[in-house]
């Protein structure tokens, strides 16, 4: 068990002990907790410092961490340029690199405190599956110091990109936490849509959560959003439901972004956007535009928003 004293709680009920079990859940939080008879006790004095639960970070790209600290290979900026340009990166991925770059940046999150972590992994017909072999691999390393739920992310498009189809499937026999998606990626609309339609269909099979990127462009055209919002209301899914970033819908027109915000309340879904490194979407012709969706609003009107952090030195 272990005992931290003096711990100045975050949630304003100041300082007091805390009695940590084996099972790592709190077995008692108050001022004084008496220590005299607890076999294998570490006592730990935080002597003042701020004691919070753990952070969460529900949106990352482990395969893809520190794969820029080599130097950039272009000085364009634009979102659509680093997708691009981590594509000969992929083909050349290894399942040991994989590993150790993302084994990395799972033990810098914790160490600042984030343990309970959630990281899209590319499925593609250029990684294949080496991407996801090397980060569950540092998933197993990693799994006595953090939660870290893997999502099977096909960024290229299901039917825009050859074979990936057979790949998400495949994923998700591998070991796929959360089915994840991004049907901005299709070249037609219905394919957007029978993009969406399979991520349900393979998260209804696993019985697991969804979380895609959802309309993550400057598009006005975008509208995947709606229709999963519309689906996750239909078959009451709710909160199992995540879509990221969801910024098309910033370049909509106000009574049609309104309308899709009170689609999202009503089907209970979440949306996480990502306002530290997508402060703004590549460096555009003006008007310059900021990649962030309509978060205030959003808030206001009692949708579940979360942030996080996405990318580490990718691309």
């Amino acid at each position: 068990m272990l005992l931290i004293r003096n711990a100045n709680l975050a949630d304003g009920r100041g300082m007091n002990d805390l009695l940590i079990g084996d099972d790592g859940k709190y077995a008692e939080i108050r001022p004084g907790i008496n220590s005299e008879g607890i076999e294998g006790l570490e006592v730990i004095d935080a002597n003042g410092m701020l004691a919070a639960p753990t952070f969460v970070n529900t949106h990352m790209h482990f395969d893809k961490a520190y794969t820029a600290l080599a130097g950039r290979e272009s000085t364009v900026e634009t979102l659509e340029d680093s997708i691009h340009i981590m594509h000969d990166i992929k083909r050349r991925y290894t399942v040991e690199d994989v590993k150790a770059r993302a084994e990395r940046a799972i033990r810098e999150c914790v160490m600042y405190g984030t343990t309970k972590l959630r990281t899209n992994v590319d499925i593609d017909n250029m990684a294949n599956l080496v991407g996801l072999e090397g980060v569950l691999a540092a998933k197993e390393a990693c799994k006595d110091i953090c939660e870290l739920q893997v999502i099977a992310f096909p960024q290229e498009g299901i039917y825009a990109n050859e074979g990936t189809e057979k790949l998400m499937w495949q994923a998700m026999e591998m070991g796929c936490d959360v089915v994840g998606g991004m049907p901005a990626a299709e070249w037609l609309d219905e394919h957007a849509r029978s993009h969406v339609d399979l991520v349900f269909e393979i998260a209804e099979k696993y019985n697991v959560p969804i979380d895609m990127h959802i309309d993550q462009s400057k598009d006005m055209f975008d509208r995947s959003l709606e229709y999963t919002a519309w689906l996750t209301m239909q078959k009451g899914w709710g909160p199992r439901v995540t879509g990221g970033h969801c910024t098309s819908i910033t370049y909509q027109n106000q009574s049609h972004a309104i309308k899709v915000m009170k689609l999202i309340k009503e089907s209970g879904m979440n949306i996480c956007t990502n306002t530290q490194v997508l402060a703004i979407m590549g460096i555009d012709a003006e008007p310059r535009t900021r990649g962030v969706t309509r978060i205030r609003e959003m808030v206001d009107m009692g949708i579940n928003v979360a942030t996080a952090q996405d990318t580490i030195c990718d691309g």
